[in-house]
């Protein structure tokens, strides 16, 4: 698989997710972070999610780390 045929499979997949399993995932996603140490950081780097792609909302996570 090259990796133009890759994307376009994820973003297939992406795609196809229902919104209720996406927000689950989310939040799974979300738990994990809050679970592991990371207070010995300093800087944190995201990304802000394109709704139109179906992403991970890493909001909700930026939120956390920056209590």
């Amino acid at each position: 698989m090259t990796k133009k045929e890759a994307r376009k499979f994820f973003k297939d997949q992406r795609k196809s997710i229902a919104p209720s399993q996406k927000r689950q995932w989310d939040d799974l996603i979300l738990i994990q972070f809050q679970q592991v140490n990371l207070s010995y950081l300093e800087t944190l780097f995201s990304y802000l999610p394109m709704p139109i792609q179906n992403e991970v909302d890493t909001v909700p996570i930026v939120r956390y780390f920056s209590l």
